[in-house]
């Protein structure tokens, strides 16, 4: 529901508001039964089935994304379905569903007539590796993984460390936080929300964040 952006794939059963809101990103659905009708969706959604021969007009890079996002799966999860599908490849792509947000896939079509870049990024850009599990799984990259991982590690990158970003954007005019005692004077004094900077937490290292993101 209310997706605006991403992409995911779904290999399970779905519930009845699937696509609600979705105004952004796609979203493949593993239905062999072909169970999944445009008639269960919102208007603002279009269906379509995953053509194993020829990716979406508006979406050239959508069967080699679909292939790696349900690799990925398998890497991180030894999902049994996910297995089973990439052993069918690409045969097994005619048993996913495609959900494309009516007005972007309408937007996506008319860059590509026009002859500009398509607003679909190759996916593979954005994959997690397996060396950014926690240290104590007992999954193992595989040997295309290794070499990535050492790749990497011999490059310096400038990203920006999401819990620095605070210093970036920080506008300093504002508190960072009330005192209880202040507390009364500032209900009395403003009448709707007041915006507070963001306090300057100690930084926690990687091993301990990465646990904030285990289902």
């Amino acid at each position: 529901e209310y997706m605006t952006g991403g992409r995911v794939v779904v290999l399970g059963p779905v519930g009845m508001n699937l696509a609600a809101g979705m105004s952004g990103g796609i979203t493949w659905i593993w239905d062999p039964e072909n169970k999944l009708t445009q008639d269960a969706l919102p208007s603002s959604v279009q269906m379509g089935k995953v053509d194993p021969q020829k990716a979406h007009g508006a979406y050239p890079t959508e069967l080699q994304d679909l292939e790696s996002l349900v690799r990925a799966h398998l890497e991180f999860t030894g999902s049994a379905v996910a297995e089973g599908l990439l052993k069918r490849w690409p045969q097994s792509l005619s048993e996913f569903a495609r959900i494309f947000p009516v007005d972007l896939m309408k937007v996506a079509t008319e860059l590509m007539a026009a002859g500009k870049p398509s607003v679909f990024l190759t996916i593979d850009d954005y994959m997690p590796q397996m060396g950014s599990l926690p240290k104590t799984s007992t999954r193992k990259p595989s040997k295309s993984q290794k070499s990535a991982l050492r790749s990497n590690a011999a490059t310096p990158t400038s990203e920006v460390d999401i819990e620095d970003i605070s210093s970036i954007f920080l506008k300093g005019s504002r508190p960072k936080k009330i005192l209880e005692e202040e507390l009364g004077q500032v209900m009395r004094g403003n009448r709707g929300f007041m915006t507070l900077d963001r306090a300057e937490l100690p930084k926690r290292p990687e091993e301990e964040r990465i646990e904030d993101f285990l289902e």
